[in-house]
């Protein structure tokens, strides 16, 4: 990245003092994609900072979680009976990985969760979040109607919603005009 250089002046009651200091910052990014096809990014960024009173560094990692959603064929979206509005899609069988994004229009907040499932009854499901880790159950998931919706319970928070089947590239367009700054899909 850049390095910059702070300057300080400190006026006390006693006089005045002066500081100088030298920041440099580096940023080094991987990526992994596992044969599931969950692709995972670190990136680690080290920053040391040198003062006329000694030199001092830190280092720390975040990571995200990339999922490639181009080969997914089954998608759905819909408005919850709170008002929401509700994104599901599931990978092929052979990933069992699926997508779950609440838009509140009223807040404007986006909550989603996007990695592993599986069936935690026969008609309860659990998406857990494979950048967090945090899980979300549906519960009453319907089997699919002769048009393709289908309906399910997102608790007394979210509500029940029908939802109707949509193209991926629909669903990931609906979700991308509401998660403007790209936090949660990116094209």
């Amino acid at each position: 990245m850049a390095a910059g250089l702070a300057c300080a002046l400190v006026i006390g009651a006693c006089g005045c003092s002066f500081s100088s200091e030298s920041t440099s910052t580096s940023t080094l990014t991987t990526e992994v994609t596992n044969e599931d096809g969950t692709t995972g990014k670190t990136t680690t960024e080290s920053t040391a900072t040198v003062g006329t009173d000694g030199a001092s560094s830190s280092t720390f990692t975040t990571s995200e979680t990339i999922v490639n959603v181009d080969e997914w064929e089954a998608a759905w979206k819909g408005t919850s009976s709170t008002g929401e509005t509700i994104f599901y899609a599931q990978s092929p069988d052979d990933y069992s990985q699926a997508l779950l994004a609440i838009y509140n229009p009223d807040t404007q907040a986006l909550e989603t969760y996007i990695g592993g499932y599986e069936m935690v009854a026969d008609t309860a499901l659990r998406i857990t979040d494979a950048g967090n880790g945090e899980a979300y159950v549906i519960e009453n998931l319907s089997n699919a109607d002769e048009n393709g919706a289908v309906e399910l319970n997102l608790g007394d928070v979210h509500g029940t919603v029908t939802l109707a089947p949509c193209t991926i590239t629909e669903l990931i367009d609906a979700i991308s005009e509401v998660d403007v700054d790209g936090v949660f899909v990116s094209k």
